[in-house]
């Protein structure tokens, strides 16, 4: 009997550790308050900061998960948590200490972009803050749960949710969620360049450039109701805009903008600068409904006489501004993308200054010497023209040592107002593009001969991937100038910027001379006008025509007789 009353005891002394065992592990099993899962946020921006502010929370009591309660965010609770408003959700956003608040979601250390954070059970307001000031990216706020899932029942809990009790088959899930910027981007580009760079050309002044540049309406979400978009484009004083030439393209619109309906062109010159700003303007309801549509607009400009020469560069640049707050209406700016136009001067100024000019051609006379040495003197007064190879062709006169017929002086060779000396000899041409040409005397100086020689001149010019002038090169092929069978060299040089100094260097090709020298004879002496021999001959005419006379009237005297 003793022997069953402890058999006894002892098997129900085991029902009660079972009993306990089996409520441990029920209690384990249960939704419990620190229940936590990993959210996910893609398509950020390495390098953002990512934060988690919790505008729900879970609400558990002792048989488990009750629900969702809302939480009160910078003033704000969430009145409906299954459809929050937008403007719910933005005034939280705008109410909440970005710097000092919220829960910290990192980026992944091995996939960029990527952030994640182990969070409790609730609903998290989600916000994407610029990692610099370079990185101009707007995300719109996003909202993620950290819920339970019962199997079985297909309700996730997400939102509101039911009850999860210990009897249920349930799962902690954090969401995945993908960020969308609503930030446009922005390109520039020169059409159909004839350098083969499309962010930087040479052109002659006085031709027409097309740019072209595209860009694209923010995806705004239904919070924004009142929005601005602007595209911006500058121009240095040395392009001329084309306001007329101007189209705006909408892809994908159901109907394309309409001039001063849907959008407005607006041009202004400022006086000191002389720089044209361009301000292309959409409206409000324009932009929203075409959200995420792409946007063409193109036009032209033509480079005037204001433009630098060399590697005094003529730029456009352009942005875009846009809404980026629907509550206080601030703006955001894209990257500014730039192009970059030159044009070429013979015996001109370099790199903006005319202190330093770069002497390729003079025009010589007379030969002088000079210690052991024989040089020919700078010939003023001799005019050319300097012809394109081009149809239809560009012909640029000048006037050696006076300057450009137009420009510098009048085709008698008169300064005009305003015009700078030119050195002694010297012939200059500006405005020139790329290419080939002729340069040819027209006009020699009194006293000299003329020189009728074709000389070939080429002008190349080479780019940075960005459009920046890296080098360009004159050749003056100089073989084709002869003078009393002297036969001169070729001359050819090569100008490239420093990139340490930023100033110009030059390589020059032909080893006997830094100039090409083009020479002028003058014309052989003749006896002058009214001298000795010519009043000999006048003399011995007038008298022979006496004889004559005389002989002839003795002749019809005897004939009378």
């Amino acid at each position: 009997m003793k022997k069953m009353k402890k058999f006894l005891a002892m098997m129900l002394a085991m029902v009660m550790v079972l009993g306990m065992s089996v409520t441990a592990l029920a209690e384990q099993s249960k939704p419990v308050e620190t229940d936590s899962a990993v959210i996910t946020v893609n398509g950020v921006k390495t390098g953002a900061t990512v934060k988690a502010y919790k505008i729900a929370e879970g609400k558990w009591n002792d048989f488990g998960f009750t629900g969702y309660s809302a939480v009160e965010v910078g003033g704000v609770t969430i009145k409906d948590l299954a459809n929050p408003t937008a403007e719910e959700v933005m005034s939280i956003a705008n109410a909440v200490d970005k710097e000092n608040e919220g829960i910290s979601v990192v980026e992944s250390t091995t996939t960029a972009g990527i952030y994640t954070a182990d969070l409790p059970v609730g609903m998290y307001l989600i916000l994407v803050t610029k990692n610099a000031s370079e990185d101009m990216t707007v995300y719109n706020p996003m909202i993620a749960s950290v819920y339970y899932s019962v199997e079985g029942t297909g309700d996730n809990n997400e939102a509101i949710g039911g009850a999860v009790s210990a009897e249920d088959k349930f799962e902690v899930n954090g969401q995945e969620i993908f960020a969308k910027s609503m930030n446009p981007n922005i390109t520039k580009e020169i059409v159909n360049s004839g350098s083969g760079n499309n962010l930087g050309d040479d052109t002659a002044i006085g031709d027409s450039i097309t740019f072209r540049v595209k860009t694209a309406f923010p995806g705004y979400s239904d919070e924004y109701t009142k929005v601005e978009f602007n595209v911006i484009d500058t121009l240095s004083k040395g392009l001329t805009l084309d306001a007329e030439s101007v189209t705006v393209e909408v892809t994908g619109a159901k109907e394309q903008p309409v001039k001063d309906t849907d959008y407005t062109v607006e041009a202004v010159t400022d006086s000191d600068s002389k720089e044209t700003t361009m301000t292309i303007s959409f409206t409000s309801n324009y932009i929203l409904a075409n959200r995420n549509n792409e946007v063409i607009v193109q036009y032209t400009a033509a480079l005037n006489g204001d433009a630098g020469l060399n590697f005094d560069e003529n730029t456009n640049t352009v942005k875009a501004e846009y809404t980026n707050n629907p509550t206080t209406g601030s703006k955001g700016e894209t990257e500014e993308k730039k192009t970059y136009h030159y044009t070429f001067g013979i015996d001109a100024s370099i790199n903006g200054s005319w202190d330093e000019i770069t002497k390729e051609l003079l025009k010589t006379g007379e030969e002088f010497v000079t210690g052991s040495t024989t040089e020919k003197a700078p010939l003023d007064g001799a005019t050319f023209t300097l012809t394109s190879k081009t149809t239809p062709a560009k012909v640029y006169t000048t006037i050696s040592g006076k300057g450009e017929v137009g420009k510098d002086v009048d085709e008698n060779g008169n300064a005009l107002a305003g015009a700078k000396e030119i050195p002694s000899g010297y012939l200059k041409f500006t405005g020139l593009d790329a290419g080939e040409y002729v340069l040819q005397e027209t006009k020699a100086p009194e006293g000299y001969s003329l020189n009728p020689v074709e000389i070939p001149v080429k002008i190349e010019a080479v780019y940075n991937t960005d459009g920046t002038l890296s080098s360009y090169t004159i050749t003056v092929d100089g073989t084709k100038i002869e003078s009393d069978g002297e036969k001169v060299s070729k001359y050819e040089a090569t100008y490239e910027k420093n990139d340490e100094t930023d100033e110009m260097d030059k390589t020059v090709g032909n080893v006997n001379s830094n100039t090409q020298q083009i020479p002028n004879t003058k014309i052989i002496g003749l006896p002058s006008t009214g001298g000795i021999g010519t009043t000999i001959f006048t003399i011995g005419g007038c008298a022979i025509m006496i004889i004559a006379a005389g002989l002839f009237f003795a002749s019809r005297r005897k004939k009378v007789k």
